[in-house]
């Protein structure tokens, strides 16, 4: 598969946003970029399995973190094989409240309660 195909299919299987905080291809102003969610340099794969549709902001912020964390609370939730809603909800004030040590590391790591998202939230 070409990173083209790659591409592509990661942007059907996320529906055109930002598999951690939601950003769509419209709000972004384009395609959005690959992460790996367990980093090339830690050992991860250039595989589908291995890739989240991601905007700059959250690929920025995630980095080369170790997604698989070297405590189990540390870990890095996957936006397709972990049930997001068991760990964070949505405040009415568009914050995202974490409902477990997995929801807080995820809403840490990536940023999510920065002020255009939760901006974006308030509208939504």
């Amino acid at each position: 598969m070409t990173r083209a195909d790659k591409t592509e299919a990661l942007r059907l299987l996320y529906h055109y946003a930002c598999g951690y905080c939601g950003t769509t291809e419209t709000q972004a102003g384009g395609i959005l970029s690959r992460d790996h969610f367990v980093p090339l340099a830690q050992g991860g794969r250039d595989s589908l399995g291995n890739l989240v549709y991601a905007c700059e902001t959250c690929n920025r912020a995630k980095g080369n973190y170790d997604s698989r964390g070297d405590a189990p609370e540390t870990r890095l939730l996957h936006p397709l094989t972990d049930d997001l809603t068991a760990h964070v909800a949505p405040g009415a004030d568009g914050l995202l409240i974490a409902q477990t040590p997995l929801g807080q590391t995820f809403i840490a790591v990536l940023n999510l309660n920065r002020a255009a998202l939760v901006a974006a939230r308030r509208t939504d």
